[in-house]
Protein backbone atom coordinates (compact mmCIF):
# COMPACT_ATOMS: atom_id res chain seq x y z
CA UNK A 1 0.00 0.00 0.00
CA UNK A 2 1.17 3.27 -0.73
CA UNK A 3 2.93 5.28 2.11
CA UNK A 4 -0.21 8.26 2.00
CA UNK A 5 -2.90 5.36 2.69
CA UNK A 6 -0.67 4.25 5.57
CA UNK A 7 -1.02 7.39 7.29
CA UNK A 8 -4.72 7.60 6.37
CA UNK A 9 -5.34 4.85 8.12
CA UNK A 10 -3.60 5.43 11.21
CA UNK A 11 -5.42 8.73 11.51
CA UNK A 12 -8.80 6.88 10.81
CA UNK A 13 -7.83 4.35 13.66
CA UNK A 14 -6.88 7.14 16.31
CA UNK A 15 -10.04 8.99 15.38
CA UNK A 16 -11.78 6.32 16.09
CA UNK A 17 -11.12 5.26 19.22
CA UNK A 18 -11.93 9.34 19.80
CA UNK A 19 -14.83 8.55 18.56
CA UNK A 20 -15.47 5.55 21.10
CA UNK A 21 -14.04 7.84 23.77
CA UNK A 22 -16.73 10.83 23.39
CA UNK A 23 -19.70 8.37 22.55
CA UNK A 24 -19.11 6.93 25.82
CA UNK A 25 -18.69 9.75 27.47
CA UNK A 26 -22.02 11.43 25.67
CA UNK A 27 -23.48 8.25 26.62
CA UNK A 28 -22.84 7.84 30.49
CA UNK A 29 -24.03 11.62 30.57
CA UNK A 30 -27.03 10.89 29.03
CA UNK A 31 -27.88 7.89 31.62
CA UNK A 32 -26.82 10.31 34.68
CA UNK A 33 -29.45 12.66 33.53
CA UNK A 34 -32.13 10.00 32.98
CA UNK A 35 -31.38 8.58 36.86
CA UNK A 36 -30.90 12.17 38.39
CA UNK A 37 -34.33 12.65 36.97
CA UNK A 38 -35.49 9.64 38.08
CA UNK A 39 -33.91 10.31 41.56
CA UNK A 40 -36.04 13.63 41.71
CA UNK A 41 -39.23 11.73 41.03
CA UNK A 42 -39.21 9.51 43.47
CA UNK A 43 -38.08 12.19 46.19
CA UNK A 44 -41.18 14.69 44.96
CA UNK A 45 -42.95 11.73 45.56
CA UNK A 46 -41.96 11.13 48.57
CA UNK A 47 -42.31 14.45 49.22
CA UNK A 48 -45.91 14.94 48.53
CA UNK A 49 -46.40 12.11 50.47
CA UNK A 50 -45.15 13.67 53.33
CA UNK A 51 -46.86 16.77 53.02
CA UNK A 52 -50.21 15.21 52.51
CA UNK A 53 -49.55 13.24 56.04
CA UNK A 54 -47.97 16.79 57.48
CA UNK A 55 -51.88 18.19 56.77
CA UNK A 56 -54.03 15.83 58.05
CA UNK A 57 -51.96 15.63 61.42
CA UNK A 58 -51.86 19.66 61.39
CA UNK A 59 -55.83 19.25 61.27
CA UNK A 60 -55.91 16.58 63.80
CA UNK A 61 -54.11 18.89 66.30
CA UNK A 62 -55.36 21.89 66.02
CA UNK A 63 -58.80 19.77 66.52
CA UNK A 64 -56.81 18.44 69.89
CA UNK A 65 -54.97 21.81 70.86
CA UNK A 66 -58.98 23.01 70.86
CA UNK A 67 -60.32 20.12 72.91
CA UNK A 68 -57.35 20.91 75.16
CA UNK A 69 -57.99 24.72 75.24
CA UNK A 70 -61.67 23.70 76.17
CA UNK A 71 -60.76 21.34 78.81
CA UNK A 72 -57.91 23.84 80.60
CA UNK A 73 -61.04 26.24 81.09
CA UNK A 74 -62.91 23.48 82.40
CA UNK A 75 -60.44 21.98 84.83
CA UNK A 76 -59.88 25.58 86.09
CA UNK A 77 -63.86 26.08 86.68
CA UNK A 78 -63.76 23.32 88.70
CA UNK A 79 -60.61 24.13 90.90
CA UNK A 80 -62.60 27.67 91.61
CA UNK A 81 -65.41 26.00 92.76
CA UNK A 82 -63.58 23.53 94.38
CA UNK A 83 -61.66 26.03 96.51
CA UNK A 84 -64.96 26.92 98.52
CA UNK A 85 -65.38 22.90 99.98
CA UNK A 86 -63.93 22.27 103.11
CA UNK A 87 -61.93 19.57 102.86
CA UNK A 88 -61.44 18.89 106.43
CA UNK A 89 -64.94 17.73 106.91
CA UNK A 90 -65.32 13.54 106.71
CA UNK A 91 -68.99 12.41 105.06
CA UNK A 92 -68.78 9.12 107.31
CA UNK A 93 -68.22 11.57 110.60
CA UNK A 94 -71.72 13.68 109.78
CA UNK A 95 -73.90 10.70 109.25
CA UNK A 96 -72.25 9.12 112.61
CA UNK A 97 -73.57 12.53 114.47
CA UNK A 98 -76.97 12.66 112.32
CA UNK A 99 -77.31 9.07 113.55
CA UNK A 100 -76.03 9.43 116.99
CA UNK A 101 -78.44 13.10 117.04
CA UNK A 102 -81.25 10.96 115.70
CA UNK A 103 -81.17 7.99 118.52
CA UNK A 104 -80.50 10.82 121.31
CA UNK A 105 -84.18 12.73 120.08
CA UNK A 106 -85.34 9.00 119.82
CA UNK A 107 -84.76 7.39 123.47
CA UNK A 108 -83.95 9.87 125.81
CA UNK A 109 -86.70 12.22 127.34
CA UNK A 110 -85.33 15.68 126.72
CA UNK A 111 -86.98 19.36 127.12
CA UNK A 112 -88.75 20.79 123.90
CA UNK A 113 -86.16 23.00 123.78
CA UNK A 114 -82.93 21.44 123.60
CA UNK A 115 -85.29 18.84 121.11
CA UNK A 116 -85.86 21.64 118.85
CA UNK A 117 -82.48 22.40 119.06
CA UNK A 118 -81.32 18.75 118.04
CA UNK A 119 -83.34 18.86 115.21
CA UNK A 120 -82.01 22.20 114.12
CA UNK A 121 -78.59 20.70 113.83
CA UNK A 122 -79.71 17.51 112.11
CA UNK A 123 -81.23 19.41 110.30
CA UNK A 124 -78.01 21.62 108.89
CA UNK A 125 -75.87 18.53 109.45
CA UNK A 126 -77.93 17.02 106.50
CA UNK A 127 -77.84 20.06 104.29
CA UNK A 128 -74.06 20.22 104.76
CA UNK A 129 -74.23 16.48 103.61
CA UNK A 130 -76.11 17.17 100.72
CA UNK A 131 -73.65 19.93 99.41
CA UNK A 132 -70.56 17.53 99.86
CA UNK A 133 -72.47 14.98 97.76
CA UNK A 134 -72.81 17.81 94.89
CA UNK A 135 -69.30 18.82 95.75
CA UNK A 136 -68.52 14.87 95.53
CA UNK A 137 -70.40 14.63 91.78
CA UNK A 138 -67.93 18.09 90.75
CA UNK A 139 -64.83 15.97 92.21
CA UNK A 140 -65.49 12.88 89.68
CA UNK A 141 -66.44 15.45 86.80
CA UNK A 142 -63.45 17.38 87.68
CA UNK A 143 -61.07 14.16 88.12
CA UNK A 144 -62.67 12.88 84.47
CA UNK A 145 -61.67 16.13 82.92
CA UNK A 146 -58.25 15.86 84.16
CA UNK A 147 -57.55 12.43 82.68
CA UNK A 148 -59.02 13.41 79.79
CA UNK A 149 -57.13 16.38 79.57
CA UNK A 150 -53.91 14.38 80.05
CA UNK A 151 -55.05 12.03 77.31
CA UNK A 152 -55.31 14.53 74.62
CA UNK A 153 -52.32 16.28 75.58
CA UNK A 154 -50.57 13.05 75.29
CA UNK A 155 -52.02 12.86 72.38
CA UNK A 156 -51.51 16.11 71.16
CA UNK A 157 -47.79 15.56 71.68
CA UNK A 158 -47.20 12.73 69.83
CA UNK A 159 -49.01 14.13 66.99
CA UNK A 160 -46.92 17.29 67.42
CA UNK A 161 -43.31 15.01 67.39
CA UNK A 162 -44.30 12.82 64.38
CA UNK A 163 -45.32 16.27 62.69
CA UNK A 164 -41.72 17.77 63.62
CA UNK A 165 -40.63 14.32 62.03
CA UNK A 166 -42.72 14.53 58.81
CA UNK A 167 -41.74 17.58 58.33
CA UNK A 168 -38.16 17.29 58.82
CA UNK A 169 -38.03 14.84 56.24
CA UNK A 170 -40.54 16.60 53.91
CA UNK A 171 -37.61 19.30 54.34
CA UNK A 172 -34.68 17.04 53.28
CA UNK A 173 -36.43 15.46 50.36
CA UNK A 174 -37.49 18.61 48.93
CA UNK A 175 -33.60 19.50 49.62
CA UNK A 176 -32.45 16.80 47.77
CA UNK A 177 -34.34 17.74 45.01
CA UNK A 178 -32.97 20.78 44.61
CA UNK A 179 -29.53 19.78 44.41
CA UNK A 180 -30.20 17.16 41.68
CA UNK A 181 -31.69 20.17 39.90
CA UNK A 182 -28.89 21.98 40.14
CA UNK A 183 -26.89 18.96 38.78
CA UNK A 184 -28.96 18.52 35.60
CA UNK A 185 -28.70 21.78 34.79
CA UNK A 186 -24.32 21.18 35.05
CA UNK A 187 -25.08 17.67 33.51
CA UNK A 188 -27.60 19.12 30.85
CA UNK A 189 -24.20 22.12 30.18
CA UNK A 190 -21.68 18.55 29.97
CA UNK A 191 -23.99 16.68 27.76
CA UNK A 192 -24.16 19.66 25.54
CA UNK A 193 -20.27 20.15 25.29
CA UNK A 194 -19.98 16.20 25.12
CA UNK A 195 -22.38 16.35 21.70
CA UNK A 196 -20.58 19.40 20.25
CA UNK A 197 -17.16 17.27 21.39
CA UNK A 198 -18.51 13.74 19.40
CA UNK A 199 -20.05 15.89 16.50
CA UNK A 200 -16.78 17.34 15.67
CA UNK A 201 -15.08 13.79 16.53
CA UNK A 202 -17.69 12.00 13.92
CA UNK A 203 -17.37 14.46 11.34
CA UNK A 204 -13.68 14.32 11.23
CA UNK A 205 -14.06 10.56 11.60
CA UNK A 206 -16.04 10.86 8.18
CA UNK A 207 -13.64 12.98 6.37
CA UNK A 208 -11.02 10.73 7.15
CA UNK A 209 -12.88 7.80 6.06
CA UNK A 210 -13.74 9.44 2.64
CA UNK A 211 -10.44 10.20 1.89
CA UNK A 212 -9.39 6.11 2.96
CA UNK A 213 -11.95 5.63 1.16
CA UNK A 214 -10.83 7.65 -1.95
CA UNK A 215 -7.42 6.39 -1.58
CA UNK A 216 -8.78 3.20 -2.05
CA UNK A 217 -10.54 3.80 -5.09
CA UNK A 218 -7.49 5.46 -6.36
CA UNK A 219 -5.44 2.18 -5.97
CA UNK A 220 -7.73 -0.36 -7.48
CA UNK A 221 -8.12 2.05 -9.87
CA UNK A 222 -3.92 2.08 -10.37
CA UNK A 223 -3.53 -1.46 -9.95
CA UNK A 224 -6.31 -2.28 -12.43
CA UNK A 225 -4.72 0.11 -15.25
CA UNK A 226 -1.49 -1.66 -14.37
CA UNK A 227 -3.18 -4.86 -14.85
CA UNK A 228 -4.40 -3.87 -18.36
CA UNK A 229 -1.31 -2.19 -20.02
CA UNK A 230 0.59 -5.60 -18.70
CA UNK A 231 -2.21 -7.79 -20.61
CA UNK A 232 -1.93 -5.60 -23.77
CA UNK A 233 2.26 -5.85 -23.99
CA UNK A 234 1.74 -9.46 -22.67
CA UNK A 235 -0.72 -9.84 -25.52
CA UNK A 236 1.34 -8.07 -28.28
CA UNK A 237 4.37 -9.85 -27.28
CA UNK A 238 2.61 -13.33 -27.29
CA UNK A 239 0.78 -12.13 -30.75
CA UNK A 240 4.34 -11.50 -32.42
CA UNK A 241 5.41 -15.07 -30.94
CA UNK A 242 2.55 -16.29 -32.95
CA UNK A 243 3.38 -14.76 -35.99
CA UNK A 244 6.73 -16.02 -35.68
CA UNK A 245 5.32 -19.48 -35.10
CA UNK A 246 3.34 -19.28 -38.11
CA UNK A 247 6.41 -18.24 -40.27
CA UNK A 248 8.65 -21.06 -38.99
CA UNK A 249 5.58 -23.24 -40.33
CA UNK A 250 5.43 -21.96 -43.26
CA UNK A 251 9.14 -22.48 -44.11
CA UNK A 252 8.54 -26.29 -42.36
CA UNK A 253 11.36 -24.90 -39.26
CA UNK A 254 11.50 -26.75 -36.76
CA UNK A 255 9.24 -25.52 -33.35
CA UNK A 256 10.42 -25.50 -29.93
CA UNK A 257 8.76 -25.80 -26.80
CA UNK A 258 8.70 -22.21 -26.43
CA UNK A 259 7.24 -21.83 -29.15
CA UNK A 260 4.08 -24.06 -28.93
CA UNK A 261 3.09 -23.02 -25.46
CA UNK A 262 3.56 -19.22 -27.23
CA UNK A 263 0.95 -20.35 -29.89
CA UNK A 264 -1.31 -21.57 -27.81
CA UNK A 265 -1.72 -18.86 -25.04
CA UNK A 266 -2.21 -16.42 -28.05
CA UNK A 267 -4.98 -18.83 -29.11
CA UNK A 268 -6.87 -18.48 -25.64
CA UNK A 269 -6.68 -14.69 -25.57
Amino acid sequence: MPENFNKLREQLLAISKKKDKAFKKRARTKKEIRETFNLIKEKKGERDSYNKEVKELKEKRNILNSRTKELSKIVKSFKDDLKTVDTKINPRELLRTIEKLDLQIETEVIPYEKEKELMKQIKDLNAQLGKMKDKAEKFKEHDSSIKELRKVRTESNNIHKKFISLTKKSQECHEIMISNLKQIDNLKKTEKETEKEFESIKEEFDNISKKVGAEVTNNIQKTQKKKTQKKKIESKILKKSKEEVEQKIKKKEKLTTEDLIAFQSEAKL
